[in-house]
Formats: structure tokens, C-alpha cells, sequence
């Protein structure tokens, strides 16, 4: 008899032949257990603040499932959420509950909020553990579980939580039937509805294949960061290919289909006239486009896994270097010294040779010793210190000589005095033109950019910038040149002002 046969006679009340068994309701107490956790925090803390207080009129498991959710969205785009990072959003999250709240009484609370999903109540985090009765085998069996991972990256040091498989069954609310076959049922859900119209059906239907996306995501990067940590342990042709194989096929599915789908929401974005619509359609586009950037990386990640294997694997092959030992001279040799006489004497006959290396005994060889005496030793004589070679020291040449700072000069006075507006760029072009070396051209390049102070400038022009030009010998602004207007003498003011009074 069947499964199926046995829990149909079961609900019907009707007799069975062969041994009774109870509902196969496994999979459905395991899951429900996932939510033991929060259920025990909200019971906890109402026991502990009845009478009103911090906790008063907070939702815990609202600050649970937000702080599972945005662990998730770390880990799909990144390495996951850092301890501080977790803690400022929950803490953010319980503001917003409860204003009043300082923000040492929120972080105390986002402090229990993660320990409690991490199950960190003590000073080590340890697995959720629960009995509950198997009715198809007659027995009572313990379901152990992570909701929360606290790993280090491969990259560095720094750790991360990151949500387990089991943390991602507490926030999709469903049956394990694997996050692969969900994604693509899910998928295929949504694909129907673009086509029906049903806006609000597909908007959840594509939240729960990103997040099917992103909890078969953590299965493979789970699997491949075990191959990468222990690969001396995994086999690469029995463990780890076919899954590598599995997710590649699963995955060149998933981004055809997700293509498909964002043509379809597009075109139903394009043809809908409602506002309020509109707004659905994109947020269902923008959800279908995470989507395929998960599986895009998670493509990725698979493609670079067997490299990344052959690394680890020879790795296995080098000579690690010896870390975290304690100093021999002050930490373990002082222990040794204050243990008894018998017991030091154990350790010396067990572990003794641990410490001290052989050593070969010196032989005292007559014949030896007779030569060296009896040989003539030639005298050692002083090394002659060197004084060196003195060097007389000459004064460094000037970079620009008078000649060219001269005919520099002279070259620009005559160029300003011939025309009422030029610039810097047109002024070194003529200049090269007419032949003038590149050591003139500079002292006249650092005579231009000097005008550009009025105060320092050495010729009758003012200066201003406009942009900026670059050629074969310098790169900077592009000053223009002005002539300046001459303020008329005493004597000419007077004259004018005299002959405007006749007029």
C-alpha cells in the first residue's frame, strides 16, 4: 500500500490491511519548526516586558523577516551583510516603529533581534535543534537547522552573515520543492499572467522566482565554497561536476526565459494606458532584471568554479607556514620550568625530542691541532682606509641664458605692441615658426603665464583664460592677451577738460 492509500483510509475513517502508519507530514513540521525561533522571541520578550517598556508595541516578527530580507539582497550582489551592517538597519527598522526609542535602545534591541535568528544567545552560535514526531516511520526525530551563516570571505578576513537554505524557507512561507524547479515554475506562472493581464498575480509570482534565483544561488555557492575550502575531501568528477552541469543547463534556461520576460513586460508596460498599471509594470521589470543579474553571476561563478578548484587544489601541495604557535622562549619554557620533577621528566622522555634537535659531538683530533701551531701564520696587515677622490665642486649653468631671456623678451614686447588681442597658443605657433629654439619658447611660455598677474605682468597687456590648449612643448590654460588702454596724462585731462567748458 501506498503512502498516498494510507493517508486516504486514514481521513476516511476506513480499515487498512498491514501495519498502521501515521500521515507522512514531515516536510510540512520541519518547515513549520523554521518559525520556532520567532515564535519563542515574541514569547520571551511579552513574558519579560509585560509591564510596557523598550519592547512594547514592537513587531518582532516583522523586525525577523526584514532582517532576513535584507541579508538576502546583500547576498546576492555581494558577500553578504557585515555584523555592523545588520545592526544598523534593524536598529533603523525598530526607529521607525518606535520613535521614542533612543539609539542605544534600538541597537539593544536589533542586537537580540540578530542573536535570537543567529541563535547566539550564548557566547557561540549554535545550530536551532527541535523533536518532533515522524508519523510515517513511528518516531520521534530531532530537525537541526541554521536560519543565519557567520562566514568569513575568500577574498579577506571579514565575515558575513549570510541567509541558509533554511532562512530562505521562513521567508518564502512554502513547501522544499527546491529552489530550481520553484524558480522555473514560478517563472512560467509569470509568463502567463504578463500574457493575461493579471498584474498583481505576476508581481508576486516574480518575487518569489527571485528569491527562489537567489536561494539556488546559495545552494551552488555553498557547494562550490566547500569544494574550494576542503578540496581534498569532495570529488570533483562525483560531487561537484554533475551539479556544475545541472546549474548550467537550469541556468541557460533561466536567462532565455527571463529575456522572454522582460520583452513581455515591456511590451505590456508599453501598452498599458492606466497609471496606475504603468507603475506595476515597472516595478514588475525591475524585478524580472534582478533576477537575471543573479542568475548572469551565478553563471559566472560557475564558470570560474573548476579554476578556482585547481588553485585550491594545489594549494594542498605547498608548505604552510606555521601560525598561531606560542613563543617558545616566553610562553612555553617558562610553563615547563614550573612543573614538578617527575612530571617534566615524562614529558622530557615522550616530547623531548621535539624540542631539541640532534646534535653531533666535537672530536678533539691531535694531528690537527699539531699542524695548525706548528704552521707559519703570515701577519695580518691593516686594510689602508681610502680617503676617495675629491671632486671640485662647480656651480650649476643658469637653464635660460641672458641671450634668450633677451630675445624673448624683445620677441613678445614687439608681438603685444603689433596686436591688440592674441593668445598664448597662437604666440608660441608663431614663434616656432619664425624659428625661435625651445629654450626661448619656454622662458617666453613662463613670461606669459607671469602677465597673467597684473601686478607682476612686465608688458602692457591683461590677461584672462579661455579653456585650454595643449602642443608639442607645454599643456595648460589658454590665456588670451588684451592690450591694456593707457589712462591719458595730467596735462592732457586738463586740456580736454577746457575744451568741453568752451563747448
Amino acid at each position: 500500500m501506498t503512502s498516498l492509500d494510507n493517508n486516504r483510509a486514514l481521513l476516511d475513517g476506513s480499515s487498512i490491511d498491514g501495519p498502521v502508519r501515521g500521515l507522512d507530514v514531515a516536510k510540512q513540521q520541519r518547515n513549520l519548526l523554521l518559525m520556532q525561533p520567532l515564535f519563542e522571541l515574541a514569547l520571551r520578550l511579552r513574558h519579560a516586558d509585560a509591564g510596557g517598556g523598550a519592547w512594547s508595541g514592537l513587531d518582532t516578527h516583522y523586525l525577523s523577516l526584514s532582517l532576513l530580507l535584507f541579508i538576502m539582497d546583500g547576498g546576492t550582489l555581494g558577500k553578504g551583510r557585515t555584523f555592523q551592517e545588520a545592526i544598523t538597519h534593524t536598529s533603523e527598522v525598530v526607529r521607525r516603529m518606535k520613535s521614542e526609542l533612543s539609539d542605544v535602545q534600538a541597537q539593544t534591541i536589533a542586537r537580540e533581534v540578530l542573536d535570537t535568528l543567529h541563535n547566539n544567545l550564548g557566547k557561540k552560535a549554535a545550530p536551532f535543534s527541535y523533536d518532533y514526531y515522524d508519523g510515517a516511520h513511528g518516531r520521534t526525530v530531532t530537525h537541526t537547522f541554521f536560519l543565519l551563516r557567520y562566514e568569513r570571505s575568500d577574498e579577506d578576513d571579514e565575515y558575513f552573515f549570510r541567509v541558509s537554505d533554511e532562512g530562505f524557507l521562513v521567508y518564502l512561507g512554502m513547501l522544499d520543492f527546491g529552489a530550481a524547479n520553484m524558480q522555473a515554475l514560478m517563472e512560467k506562472m509569470l509568463l502567463e499572467f504578463i500574457r493575461r493581464g493579471n498584474v498583481d498575480q505576476a508581481l508576486d509570482a516574480s518575487q518569489r522566482a527571485l528569491y527562489e534565483g537567489r536561494r539556488y544561488f546559495e545552494q551552488i555557492a555553498s557547494q562550490l565554497l566547500r569544494a574550494r575550502r576542503l578540496p581534498d575531501s569532495v570529488s570533483w568528477k562525483e560531487d561537484v561536476s554533475p551539479h556544475l552541469q545541472a546549474a548550467r543547463e537550469h541556468l541557460d534556461t533561466r536567462v532565455q526565459e527571463e529575456h522572454h520576460l522582460l520583452q513581455a513586460a515591456t511590451d505590456s508596460l508599453n501598452a498599458a494606458r492606466d497609471a496606475t498599471t504603468r507603475e506595476k509594470f515597472v516595478r514588475l521589470h525591475s524585478t524580472v532584471n534582478d533576477g537575471l543579474v543573479g542568475n548572469t553571476r551565478l553563471l559566472q561563478l560557475v564558470g570560474e568554479a573548476g579554476e578556482r578548484y585547481r588553485k585550491a587544489a594545489r594549494a594542498l601541495f605547498r608548505t604552510r607556514r606555521r601560525g598561531g604557535l606560542p613563543n617558545l622562549e616566553d610562553t612555553v619554557l617558562p610553563e615547563m620550568l614550573q612543573l614538578d620533577q617527575l612530571t617534566l621528566l615524562g614529558f622530557s622522555e615522550t616530547l623531548g625530542h621535539a624540542l631539541f634537535g640532534l646534535s653531533q659531538p666535537r672530536l678533539f683530533h691531535y694531528e690537527q691541532v699539531f699542524n695548525a701551531l706548528l704552521s707559519q701564520q703570515a701577519p695580518e696587515d691593516a686594510p689602508q682606509e681610502d680617503d676617495g677622490e675629491m671632486l671640485v665642486l662647480e656651480d650649476e649653468l643658469p637653464r635660460f641664458s641672458a641671450e634668450d631671456r633677451d630675445r624673448a623678451e624683445a620677441w613678445l614686447r614687439v608681438h603685444f605692441d603689433a596686436h591688440r588681442q592674441t593668445d598664448i597658443e597662437r604666440i608660441l605657433d608663431l614663434a616656432e615658426a619664425e624659428g625661435l629654439g625651445p629654450l626661448v619658447r619656454q622662458y617666453m611660455t613662463f613670461m606669459m603665464y607671469r602677465a597673467f598677474s597684473r601686478d607682476e605682468s612686465p608688458f602692457p597687456v591683461d590677461a584672462s583664460v579661455q579653456g585650454r590648449f595643449e602642443n608639442q612643448l607645454v599643456e595648460g590654460s589658454k590665456l588670451v592677451f588684451t592690450q591694456r588702454m593707457e589712462q591719458p596724462t595730467q596735462h592732457e585731462g586738463e586740456r580736454q577738460d577746457d575744451t568741453t567748458k568752451q563747448s
